[in-house]
């Protein structure tokens, strides 16, 4: 299997209970292969910062409904580590989705880079936030250049 290039996402939210209201627009780039998820976990953290995390096999019936069309592709790639990790930014009272993901839309661009003897050294997501700093900055030096 050729695989394309990845990503891990992690999301925090605000309680500890994980409603799943993100999963339809997930689904949609699941369906439309934009993206493949290879890993999925829920990771809560209670008031007083224990952490405990659940992979598809643990949650509740109603949660395993919402993920149900994601369970041929979660595969159980995350570590103990990888979940502590997340654990540790989480603020108390949270819940977090951690997901990995393949870029199925850049797959035929990444395996030319590859065939070409080319090799991904880097792979991060900006914040928009950023960006849009950036943006803001760049265009009030040009107003003032």
């Amino acid at each position: 299997m050729d695989l394309g290039p990845m990503s891990y996402l992690a999301f925090e939210f605000e309680g500890t209970k994980f409603d799943g209201t993100i999963l339809p627009e997930l689904m949609k780039l699941v369906e439309q292969k934009i993206v493949r998820v290879l890993d999925l976990v829920v990771i809560f953290k209670d008031s007083k910062g224990n952490v405990t995390s659940r992979e598809l096999v643990d949650l509740n019936p109603d949660q395993i409904v919402m993920i149900n069309p994601l369970k041929s592709e979660i595969k159980g790639l995350f570590t103990t580590g990888d979940i502590a990790a997340v654990g540790d930014m989480q603020r108390p009272g949270t819940t977090a989705a951690l997901l990995l993901i393949e870029h199925l839309w850049a797959n035929p661009f990444f395996q030319d880079v590859m065939r070409n003897n080319g090799r991904l050294v880097g792979n991060e997501f900006v914040p928009p936030a950023l960006v849009q700093e950036a943006l803001e900055a760049a265009d009030a030096a040009q107003e003032v250049g």
